[in-house]
């Protein structure tokens, strides 16, 4: 035993979780930090475990969101935090325990991503602590933990280095079991991270294929997980015309509140908790690289140039190059010289926040130190000098920052109960809902004659089942009438009034945007469920089924063949 623990590999490794443990140890709690987010994404949580508990796979309609109306929350939010997170929740742990577990494996597997990627590159247990250390510690890293509670982009960047690694190893010839393992395992962690946070992962997918434009299997697994994930790309760009957000540009304008960073504040910002323990504004957080990734950077840059007359064959050399030039890159789009390049380009707009790229910035900072640590430029007191500078960022960022402001704790229920829309400003609020006139009428069923006039006498309705995403229930009306339901109207929902399916009428002038049945004099007994009939959900399904079946068949042949 003392052998296998004197290795290097499992000395280092031990390191590692330690850290882990001491940088997450704010979120062993039952109660939830409070942060800019975690209080939407709890309901969010809620909402996805009713929906598949209710029949929706895959998730789409959060049932118990908008007062009870339903919201297409699925359809456009990133469904991997949820999926994992509302796991937790499946096994028995309360909601707010469940974002803390997924808060706390996001950070393990972003320690180990690195700390792996980093080993299979430069062989060296000891140092590849460093790069894990750096990314970790970065302040952009733990403020979208503690701070904003951004489980889409904690998502994306626990991910990405499986990402690279995947790259890294589908490069390398392995045996045909471990081949089979990866086949399997890295269409799986592609597909996890495209569903993470779609806008932010398209810009990491990018930078990938960059970097490995001459892998085929790689871009072979690329291309499979984009076509097992259509069933959650493809209705959110063609029905994103009936939100508010992607039915107006002005109106995604309106409510954006920028997002460029200052040189000023890119060098240095000051650490605060900003809107969660005082009534200032909580758009206010660091937004800066970080004091030890920018020495890495300055240290790349001086090595590249000391070394310009290298070869240009010389790969090593050329991969520093890469990950200085994507650093630039990423710095312009998010200082404010940037605006033209972003005027012209409308589609990066859907990222909202230029500073959201700090992200990618911080990683690819991190595989600079990844690089340095392979090459042979360095002289041992250089390396000295940055291991100590990042061993003290990381002591740093392990007593002042790795911690929140104040936690919250609320029951189970409450969360259940939550009444808004969970999202920042209605964004995807459905376009033809009008939530003040349909909140002037809270109950859930009611009908209205020919005259106008409105019944929600209790006779009248009996058979009550309501879910959310389903309902049926018998009515009994002395003419004919039109029963008035408490659910938003969006594409997918279907209405069948005596097993014969009618067309719901969600254009009303009083309540418009809620779903009205017509019925005759007589008992009716209608029955409504949310379904993925839609051309966009039919046809990302079937693209989503083709592509299983191409991994399964190419795994299932690699099987064969071994």
């Amino acid at each position: 035993m003392r052998k296998i623990l004197a290795k290097p590999l499992i000395k280092s490794l031990v390191i590692l979780l330690v850290f882990l443990f001491l940088i997450s140890r704010g979120l062993f709690s039952s109660s939830m930090p409070v942060t800019h987010d975690l209080g939407l994404h709890a309901p969010r949580l809620v909402n996805y475990y009713l929906a598949v508990k209710q029949g929706q796979i895959p998730p789409m309609w959060a049932p118990n969101l908008n007062y009870g109306f339903g919201y297409p929350s699925f359809i456009f939010t990133y469904p991997y935090p949820y999926a994992v997170s509302s796991t937790f929740y499946a096994l028995g742990f309360s909601v707010e325990s469940s974002l803390n577990l997924f808060l706390i494996s996001s950070m393990f597997l972003s320690g180990l991503g690195v700390f792996v990627l980093s080993f299979l590159k430069t062989k060296k247990a000891f140092l590849s602590l460093l790069p894990a250390f750096l990314y970790i510690c970065a302040p952009y890293f733990l403020l979208n933990i503690f701070i904003r509670g951004a489980i889409g982009e904690v998502s994306v960047l626990s991910l990405l280095p499986w990402v690279f690694l995947l790259g890294e190893l589908t490069a390398k010839k392995t045996s045909r079991l471990v081949s089979i393992i990866i086949d399997f395992l890295g269409v799986l962690v592609l597909l996890a991270f495209i569903l993470s946070h779609q806008i932010l992962a398209a810009f990491g997918l990018l930078i990938a294929v960059l970097r490995f434009w001459r892998n085929r299997r790689f871009l072979l697994f690329i291309a499979l997980a984009l076509l097992v994930s259509a069933f959650s790309l493809l209705p959110m760009l063609l029905e994103k015309q009936f939100v508010r957000a992607g039915a107006s540009e002005e109106y995604l304008l309106k409510h954006d509140i920028g997002g460029h960073v200052s040189i000023k504040n890119l060098l240095f910002s000051k650490w605060e908790y900003s809107g969660l323990v005082d009534s200032s504004e909580n758009g206010r957080f660091a937004k800066t690289v970080g004091v030890s990734q920018w020495m890495v950077f300055i240290v790349a840059v001086g090595v590249l140039l000391k070394n310009k007359d290298r070869k240009i064959e010389d790969k090593i050399n050329i991969k520093l190059f890469f990950w200085i030039l994507i650093s630039l890159f990423l710095i312009f789009l998010i200082l404010p010289i940037s605006m033209p390049f972003w005027r012209v380009f409308k589609f990066l707009e859907y990222l909202q926040f230029p500073w959201r790229l700090l992200g990618l910035l911080i990683f690819s900072i991190t595989m600079i130190l990844i690089e340095l640590v392979q090459l042979r430029f360095l002289e041992r007191r250089e390396i000295k000098i940055l291991g100590l500078l990042v061993v003290l960022a990381t002591f740093w960022a392990l007593i002042f920052q790795a911690k929140p402001a104040a936690y919250t704790a609320k029951d189970d229920l409450d969360w259940h109960h939550f009444p808004l829309t969970a999202d920042s400003y209605g964004e995807i609020m459905p376009v033809w809902f009008d939530s003040n006139r349909n909140l002037k009428l809270d109950k859930q069923l009611v009908l209205r004659w020919e005259t106008g006039e409105l019944s929600d006498l209790e006779n009248n309705f009996s058979e009550i089942q309501w879910l959310g995403s389903k309902m049926s229930y018998s009515v009994e009306s002395s003419q004919s009438a039109e029963v008035i339901q408490k659910t938003a109207y969006f594409p997918g929902w279907e209405a069948r009034v005596n097993n014969k399916q009618v067309d719901v009428n969600y254009k009303d002038t009083e309540y418009p945007g809620r779903i009205i049945i017509p019925i005759e004099k007589g008992q009716s007994k209608i029955e409504l469920e949310f379904s993925n009939n839609t051309w966009a959900r039919k046809v990302g399904g079937e693209i989503t089924l083709l592509g299983l079946v191409l991994w399964m068949g190419w795994v299932g042949w690699k099987c064969l063949e071994h």
